[in-house]
C-alpha cells in the first residue's frame, strides 16, 4: 500500500492521503488513534484538522484467552521445549482472511476505505509482533469480505 506508513519504535501505523487536504488516519501507539475531523467539524481556518484520541484496551490481562498447559514435570518440559525450538522456522507467516460484518462494513462508504483500514490495522498488529522471537511472526492478508447488506 503506497499510502501506508509506520514507525516501529512507537508502534504507529497510519495511512496518509493528500487529495487536496492532508488526511492521516490510523494507530499511534498502543492506545492512541488519529483521524481527520469530519467535513462538518472542520473550521474554515483549518481545513486539515485532525483529532487524536485515546482508546481503552478491551481485555485486561486477567481476561486473556490463555489455554493452560498440562502439568508436566521440569525434565519433560525441558525436553519438549528443546525439541520444539529446533523444529521451528525463523519466521512464520499466518494467513489471515478478514470478514467485516454489516455493522462494521457500513462505516466504509467505499471498499477502498475498508481495505486501507484493514491494511493499517494488520500493519499495527505486525508491529506489535516484532517483539516476538523464535519464531518471529508476520501476518499476511489473503483476502477480505465486506458484507454491505444486513442478513436476517
Amino acid at each position: 500500500e503506497r499510502n501506508l506508513f509506520h514507525d516501529a519504535d512507537n508502534l504507529a501505523s497510519v495511512t496518509v492521503k493528500t487529495d487536496g487536504n492532508l488526511e492521516v488516519e490510523g494507530v499511534l501507539g498502543i492506545n492512541r488513534r488519529i483521524r481527520p475531523l469530519s467535513q462538518l467539524q472542520r473550521v474554515d481556518e483549518n481545513p486539515g484538522a485532525h483529532v487524536i484520541y485515546e482508546v481503552d484496551e478491551h481485555l485486561s490481562k486477567d481476561e486473556d484467552n490463555v489455554v493452560p498447559q498440562p502439568d508436566i514435570n521440569a525434565e519433560e518440559r525441558g525436553i519438549l521445549i528443546q525439541d520444539t525450538i529446533t523444529k521451528l522456522p525463523g519466521i512464520i507467516y499466518p494467513e489471515v482472511y478478514i470478514i467485516c460484518d454489516h455493522e462494521h462494513s457500513k462505516k466504509f462508504n467505499r471498499t477502498e476505505i475498508g481495505v486501507e483500514y484493514i491494511a493499517t490495522f494488520i500493519n499495527a498488529v505486525n508491529l506489535r509482533f516484532r517483539s516476538l522471537r523464535n519464531p518471529r511472526v508476520q501476518l499476511r492478508i489473503v483476502g477480505a469480505s465486506f458484507h454491505k447488506f444486513k442478513e436476517d
